[in-house]
Protein backbone atom coordinates (compact mmCIF):
# COMPACT_ATOMS: atom_id res chain seq x y z
CA UNK A 1 0.00 0.00 0.00
CA UNK A 2 1.80 3.18 -1.14
CA UNK A 3 1.98 6.23 1.06
CA UNK A 4 2.26 9.79 -0.14
CA UNK A 5 4.09 12.48 1.77
CA UNK A 6 4.06 16.18 1.21
CA UNK A 7 7.36 17.83 2.12
CA UNK A 8 7.14 21.45 3.13
CA UNK A 9 9.92 23.99 3.45
CA UNK A 10 11.08 24.29 7.08
CA UNK A 11 11.81 27.59 8.74
CA UNK A 12 15.17 28.18 10.42
CA UNK A 13 13.55 27.80 13.84
CA UNK A 14 12.21 24.36 12.88
CA UNK A 15 15.64 23.30 11.60
CA UNK A 16 17.54 24.25 14.78
CA UNK A 17 17.08 20.88 16.59
CA UNK A 18 18.49 18.98 13.60
CA UNK A 19 21.32 21.48 13.24
CA UNK A 20 22.12 21.22 16.96
CA UNK A 21 22.17 17.44 16.81
CA UNK A 22 24.55 17.52 13.84
CA UNK A 23 26.91 20.00 15.50
CA UNK A 24 26.77 18.08 18.78
CA UNK A 25 27.61 14.80 17.06
CA UNK A 26 30.48 16.46 15.18
CA UNK A 27 31.91 17.96 18.38
CA UNK A 28 31.55 14.65 20.25
CA UNK A 29 33.35 12.75 17.48
CA UNK A 30 36.06 15.42 17.22
CA UNK A 31 36.69 15.42 20.97
CA UNK A 32 36.81 11.61 21.00
CA UNK A 33 39.33 11.48 18.15
CA UNK A 34 41.45 14.18 19.82
CA UNK A 35 41.41 12.28 23.13
CA UNK A 36 42.40 8.98 21.51
CA UNK A 37 45.20 10.61 19.50
CA UNK A 38 46.47 12.32 22.65
CA UNK A 39 46.44 9.01 24.54
CA UNK A 40 48.42 7.30 21.80
CA UNK A 41 51.02 10.09 21.71
CA UNK A 42 51.44 10.04 25.52
CA UNK A 43 52.30 6.35 25.63
CA UNK A 44 55.87 5.67 26.70
CA UNK A 45 57.46 2.66 25.02
CA UNK A 46 58.75 0.12 27.53
CA UNK A 47 61.49 -1.12 25.23
CA UNK A 48 63.48 0.45 22.42
CA UNK A 49 62.14 0.22 18.91
CA UNK A 50 63.41 -2.70 16.81
CA UNK A 51 65.11 -0.35 14.34
CA UNK A 52 67.01 1.49 17.10
CA UNK A 53 67.99 -1.62 19.05
CA UNK A 54 67.75 -4.89 17.12
CA UNK A 55 67.25 -8.05 19.16
CA UNK A 56 70.45 -9.92 19.91
CA UNK A 57 72.75 -6.91 19.49
CA UNK A 58 74.13 -5.31 22.64
CA UNK A 59 74.46 -1.59 22.99
CA UNK A 60 78.07 -0.42 23.09
CA UNK A 61 79.67 -1.34 26.45
CA UNK A 62 76.76 -3.52 27.64
CA UNK A 63 76.58 -7.26 27.96
CA UNK A 64 74.04 -8.84 25.65
CA UNK A 65 71.02 -10.65 27.09
CA UNK A 66 71.81 -13.35 24.56
CA UNK A 67 74.86 -15.52 25.33
CA UNK A 68 75.97 -15.88 21.70
CA UNK A 69 75.84 -12.17 20.82
CA UNK A 70 79.12 -10.24 20.83
CA UNK A 71 79.77 -7.40 23.28
CA UNK A 72 80.54 -4.25 21.34
CA UNK A 73 83.31 -1.90 22.52
CA UNK A 74 82.21 1.52 23.82
CA UNK A 75 81.96 4.19 21.17
CA UNK A 76 84.35 7.11 21.36
CA UNK A 77 87.39 8.71 19.79
CA UNK A 78 90.27 6.40 18.95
Amino acid sequence: MPTFDYRRKLSLREQLPALGAGVGAGVAIGVSVFYLARLMMQRTPLRGTPAAHPAGVARPGEASPFPSAPVLPPAGPR
